[in-house]
């Protein structure tokens, strides 16, 4: 399992996304559409080290992560979730402003799964069958008129 990002260490900022959907299914009876909440995305973000020793514990992090993933929570439209990150490109060269350290990066994301993850799929399996016992009940055991 990886490590969790250091709360010692500043929180990400300017966060900007994309996101590639994994799973859609159209359900068109009940003119809806459910999506997955498993996501993978790339953000790009900023972290601002307000103290040069913040900036140094940042980058011994940085350096001692060895490209490894690490665990993070990320705010996104569906709440707060976990997130498993990788650094695509390293943020190992700050911009110094009033004694504050910004590094810029861009992070491969990957939600992490937990027991109602799979609600959606489930969903769309309990329709299924729903629909065809419907079928069933409907087309060969509904009364005859004239009866």
């Amino acid at each position: 399992m990886p490590d969790l990002y250091p709360v010692t260490l500043p929180d990400f900022s300017n966060v900007k996304r994309s996101v590639n959907k994994r799973f859609s299914a159209e359900m068109p009876i009940l003119e809806s559409e459910i999506n997955s909440m498993d996501y993978t995305a790339v953000f790009s973000v900023d972290i601002i080290c307000k103290t040069y020793e913040q900036s140094q514990a940042f980058e011994n992090w940085i350096i001692n992560l060895d490209n490894a993933p690490f665990l993070k929570d990320l705010r996104t439209e569906y709440g707060v979730y976990q997130y498993e990150c990788a650094f695509l490109e390293l943020p190992l060269e700050p911009i110094e402003n009033n004694n504050s350290y910004t590094y810029s990066a861009v992070i491969f994301t990957d939600r992490l799964k937990t027991d109602l993850d799979n609600i959606d799929r489930q969903l769309v399996d309990r329709y299924k069958l729903d629909r065809k016992t419907i079928d069933t009940a409907i087309n060969q055991f509904w009364p005859k008129s004239g009866c």
